[in-house]
């Protein structure tokens, strides 16, 4: 396109935008006025209110979390060491609260030459302010523990999104 025929568009635009949007032009001036289109100054909207979901059903007066609190346990429902052929398996389970639903809780069952043997995790339901217990099971007689004899002393780490709570130990006799 010439520079003369954009010359012309560009001279002819605020004509076509007036006759758009109803400007008008003040008698004896060069002051044209356009009405207003959007009106800028108006106060940012509101935004309702986001859902809090367990901690709208705080119980009581509560104002605050409860603090993280845990206690972890190992069962080999055996009274008395027995020979890994014998022993079903081992359990191992953890009280847990102050702990946010949806959190991820792990167990790592540590062999006694310090390799990770075996790794179980789930996610926490229910609220913040339940108490929760989680039971897991390491299966012994018939598995490659029974058949490797691996006997010794076993540790199970307990993690809360991946960060270590504690480490119980237990004994596997051959």
């Amino acid at each position: 396109m010439p520079k003369t025929q954009v010359t012309r568009v560009f001279r002819l635009a605020p004509v076509l935008l007036c006759l758009s949007f109803g400007c008008t032009k003040k008698p004896g001036s060069e002051i044209v006025e356009s009405p207003i289109i959007e009106d800028l100054t108006t106060e940012p909207p509101t935004l309702p209110p986001v859902d809090q979901g367990p901690l709208d059903s705080r119980p009581g007066d509560a104002t605050e979390l409860p603090p993280l609190a845990f206690t972890a346990q190992v069962d080999t429902a055996a009274p008395q060491l027995v020979s890994l052929s014998v022993l079903d398996g081992v359990q191992v389970s953890i009280k847990l609260s102050g702990a946010f639903a949806g959190s991820d809780v792990s167990v790592e069952f540590i062999a006694p030459e310090q390799t990770v043997y075996q790794r179980k995790e789930t996610k926490l339901q229910g609220s913040v302010f339940d108490e929760q217990q989680l039971t897991f099971n390491l299966p012994v007689a018939g598995t490659l523990i029974d058949s490797g004899k691996l006997a010794g002393t076993w540790a199970a780490r307990f993690e809360l999104d991946g960060i270590e709570l504690t480490t119980q130990t237990f004994e596997l006799a051959p």
